[in-house]
């Protein structure tokens, strides 16, 4: 399977931070998501669900 770009990664991990209110830091959500792209837990639906509820452009 082929690794989700890093942007991708990236801005995965600020919906994630903003949506656990700031709980956890960015630095922590991207090491999560990294590792979970790492294991193939993160299909690419989710990335394009991420980007469609936070605006941003497709890929």
């Amino acid at each position: 399977m082929p690794r989700t770009p890093r942007t991708h990664q990236q801005q995965i991990a600020r919906a994630l931070t903003r949506q656990l209110g700031g709980t956890i830091s960015y630095q922590e959500a991207l090491r999560r998501v990294r590792a979970a792209a790492a294991e193939g837990l993160l299909p690419r639906i989710l990335d394009e669900a991420v980007r469609y509820e936070h605006d941003l452009p497709p890929t």
